[in-house]
């Protein structure tokens, strides 16, 4: 076997670890947000795997993109960013934990007294420290060491004053795709302000020449952050016994958590 062979083999590798990694941990809550009345807050792990695993703790600053995902930002975006990591003291930085055993990660704010009103977000990561494995034989290589830091991140958000935001559904529509096998149903947004919302879009829909409002999408545990002032979201059509693609469409975003109730915007389409 080639050398590059053996390297493409090991990519493959790493990417089923990395895809492992995140199922043996289990993070309990996956956002934190610390408002006004609240200085602390805990993270639980939970080590699901059937190894030891050792998780480092730490800090990046991250940008989310409209697209989905984040990039990191870099120095200089960091120095004038509504970054949170500097205001907050957490204990342990670093967690070994057995299979199936517990450990609380507490997270104590720190509030400078001239602290401007506004959301400060930052992205606490706990990077696996893996074990080192060899590869190879000797007719091809010695040996190939994997040092692979794996990482699952979570948001953390310190609020000061009110909340601030405007939020719009622009537009819906239904594009179908696959010869028309699948359906989804594509949500155009515009928001403003300083706070990010969190919640659940919500799609219904009456057929042409129909009383009944059917549930038929929906799109769980949203972060629409700050930053992101348009962006598009696709919700899966789930019910397939609507073969009719005419008549009303009703979408809207509903908060959870902080927001929980609040219905920030409503769009209602015929098609």
């Amino acid at each position: 076997m080639r050398l590059s062979s053996v390297f493409t083999l090991l990519f493959f590798f790493n990417l089923l670890i990395c895809s492992m990694a995140n199922a043996n941990l289990l993070i309990s809550p996956t956002r934190v947000l610390i408002d006004d009345r609240e200085r602390s807050a805990k993270v639980i792990l939970i080590n699901t795997g059937d190894t030891v695993k050792t998780y480092r703790v730490n800090w990046t600053e991250n940008m989310a993109l409209a697209g989905g995902g984040y990039r990191e930002l870099t120095k200089e975006e960091a120095k004038n960013a509504p970054i949170a990591s500097s205001m907050f003291r957490v204990s342990p930085k670093q967690v070994t934990l057995a299979p199936g055993q517990k450990q609380i990660v507490k997270l104590l704010a720190r509030r400078p007294k001239d602290l401007a009103d506004g959301e400060y977000r930052s992205h606490l990561n706990f990077i696996a420290l893996p074990n080192k494995k060899k590869n190879g034989t000797k007719d091809e290589i010695a040996s190939i060491t994997l040092d692979v830091l794996l990482s699952y991140s979570i948001p953390v958000m310190l609020r000061q004053g009110k909340k601030d935001y405007t939020f719009t559904i622009d537009n819906t529509k239904l594009d179908v795709t696959n010869k028309g096998t699948k359906t989804e149903i594509v949500v155009d947004i515009s928001r403003t302000g300083q706070t990010s919302l969190y919640g659940n879009f919500k799609a219904y829909w009456t057929s042409k020449g129909s009383n009944k409002e059917v549930k038929v999408a929906e799109l769980n545990s949203v972060n629409v952050y700050a930053e992101i002032t348009k962006n598009s979201y696709r919700l899966f059509w789930q019910n397939d016994d609507l073969k009719s693609k005419k008549g009303t469409l009703r979408v809207y975003f509903e908060g959870i958590k902080e927001f929980k109730s609040i219905i920030f915007d409503e769009k209602i389409n015929k098609l």
